[in-house]
C-alpha cells in the first residue's frame, strides 16, 4: 500500500503516528483502533519508519520561537491577501466575522467587561493594527492595552416586548460598520440583556485578525475569565508560548528560505493549464463587478441518508469528506458538462500544536482539482478523487503529527 495513502487513511480516522527510535507510536481518539488498520500499519511498518525518519529531521522549522520585541512585525501571507482586498471599502465588509452566544443567568457586566479586557490583553492580535512602515511596507503594529480604544457595550432591553427583534436589528446594523485597519480595534463586542435571565453576547472581528476557529477560542477564554473572576479564582488558562506576530515572522522566514519548494512545485504543476470557472445555469446574469451579495442555502441530510453515505465511505475505503466531494464533482459535471472541476475547501491551517489556543487568521483554502471522464464509473472516480487529496491533505496535517508527538 502506498505510504501517502495509508497516512491519509489514518488521518481520516484521527490516528497519528510518531517514531520512538525504530518503533511506531500510535495516537488516536476513542477507545481502540480497528484490526484492519492495525494490520495495515504492521505490514507497512518499514515504509512508515523510513518516511518518518526522512521528515522528522526537517521538523525543526516547525518549532515557532518568540521574536524579539520590535516596533512592528511582518504580516502573514493570508493577512496580506486580506489587506489588499480590504483597500476596497465594500469588499472589506465581506471579510468581517460575527458571532453571538446565548447566556443564561445573572451576569455582572463589570466582571464581564473585565473578562473581555483580560482576553484582549492575552491575545496581542486583538490589539493589532496594520500600517505602512518607513519603507512603505505593510506591517503589524501592536497597540498597548491601555492605549487601545476598545469598549464593550451593555444594552438592556429586558423590559421590552420586542427585545429579541430589537437585538437582532442592532446586530444587523453593527455588522454593516467597517473596521479601520490602520487605527483599530479590529473587534467590537456587545452584551445584550433580553430578559431577566437571558443574555446574548455578540462580537465581531475583522477576518485579518481572526477565523472561524478563533471565534470559539475567544468565547471560551471570555467565559473562563468571567467564571474565575466571579469566584475570585485564577483563570484555568495556560500562558501562550507565542503570539500571532511570532507565527507570521516564522512563516516569512520559511518562505525566504524556500522551505515550501516541493509544495509550490506541486501546485504549479496542478494548475499549469488554465481552468475555467464553472458556468452554472441560473436565472440571472453574473454582475460584471463582484458585489459579495451572494446567498447561503442550508439543508440537512436525514439520519438514514447520512448513515448510507458513511457505509459507502467505508466500502470505498475513504472518508465521508471524500464521498461528498466526489458527489459534488459529479453534480457540477451534470449541471455544466465541464470536465475539469475545482472545488475550494477550507483547512484550519493550525498544523502546529502551539496554534490550537491562538486567535488569529490561520485558515486557508485548498483548491481541489478533479477531472471527470464520462465513461468512468463511480468507483473509479472515487479512487481518483481520493488520490488527488493525498498530498494536499497530508501537507496540512502531517507536520502536526510530528510536532505534537516529538
Amino acid at each position: 500500500m502506498n505510504t501517502n495513502s495509508l497516512l491519509l487513511e489514518l488521518q481520516h480516522h484521527d490516528i497519528s503516528i510518531s517514531l520512538d527510535k525504530e518503533d511506531l507510536l500510535i495516537n488516536f481518539e476513542g477507545d481502540d483502533v480497528s484490526e484492519i488498520l492495525i494490520e495495515k500499519i504492521r505490514n507497512n511498518k518499514p515504509a512508515l519508519v523510513a518516511y518518518l525518519k526522512k521528515y522528522a529531521g526537517q521538523n525543526d522549522f516547525q518549532r515557532i520561537q518568540p521574536v524579539e520585541i520590535q516596533e512592528c512585525y511582518p504580516i502573514s501571507v493570508s493577512q496580506r491577501r486580506i489587506w489588499i482586498l480590504s483597500q476596497f471599502p465594500e469588499i472589506s465588509k465581506a471579510y468581517m466575522i460575527p458571532n453571538e452566544i446565548p447566556l443564561t443567568g445573572d451576569f455582572k457586566f463589570d466582571i464581564f467587561r473585565k473578562a473581555i479586557d483580560a482576553v484582549i490583553e492575552r491575545h496581542e492580535i486583538l490589539r493589532t493594527v496594520f500600517r505602512e512602515d518607513s519603507r512603505g511596507e505593510i506591517r503589524q503594529w501592536i497597540i498597548p492595552s491601555g492605549k487601545l480604544d476598545f469598549k464593550i457595550s451593555f444594552l438592556d432591553f429586558s423590559d421590552r416586548d420586542d427585545a429579541v427583534q430589537t437585538v437582532d436589528q442592532r446586530i444587523e446594523q453593527d455588522g454593516l460598520k467597517a473596521f479601520d485597519l490602520t487605527q483599530g480595534p479590529m473587534i467590537r463586542a456587545m452584551l445584550f440583556k433580553v430578559s431577566s435571565s437571558d443574555y446574548r453576547f455578540y462580537y465581531i472581528m475583522h477576518h485579518i485578525i481572526s477565523d472561524g476557529w478563533s471565534l470559539g477560542v475567544l468565547a471560551n477564554n471570555v467565559l473562563n475569565y468571567y467564571n474565575s473572576f466571579c469566584q475570585n479564582l485564577t483563570p484555568d488558562l495556560s500562558p501562550l508560548d507565542i503570539q500571532y506576530k511570532d507565527y507570521a515572522s516564522w512563516q516569512t522566514r520559511q518562505l525566504a528560505e524556500n522551505n515550501f519548494a516541493e509544495e509550490k512545485k506541486y501546485w504549479m504543476q496542478i494548475f499549469s493549464e488554465r481552468v475555467n470557472g464553472l458556468e452554472l445555469p441560473n436565472i440571472g446574469m453574473r454582475p460584471k463587478v463582484k458585489t459579495h451579495h451572494g446567498e447561503v442555502i442550508e439543508f440537512y441530510l436525514s439520519k438514514q441518508v447520512t448513515s448510507d453515505l458513511k457505509d459507502l465511505s467505508r466500502q470505498c475505503e475513504g472518508s465521508l469528506f471524500i464521498t461528498l466531494l466526489t458527489l459534488w464533482n459529479i453534480l457540477f459535471y451534470r449541471y455544466t458538462n465541464q470536465r475539469d472541476i475545482v472545488v475550494g475547501t477550507a483547512v484550519a491551517g493550525r498544523n502546529h500544536a502551539g496554534l490550537e489556543e491562538q486567535i488569529g487568521f490561520y485558515v486557508n483554502t485548498l483548491p481541489l482539482k478533479n477531472t471527470i471522464a464520462p465513461e468512468q464509473n463511480f468507483t473509479t472516480l472515487y479512487a481518483s478523487v481520493k488520490s488527488s487529496l493525498v498530498l494536499p491533505i497530508l501537507w496540512t496535517t502531517f507536520w502536526s503529527f510530528l510536532v505534537k508527538n516529538n
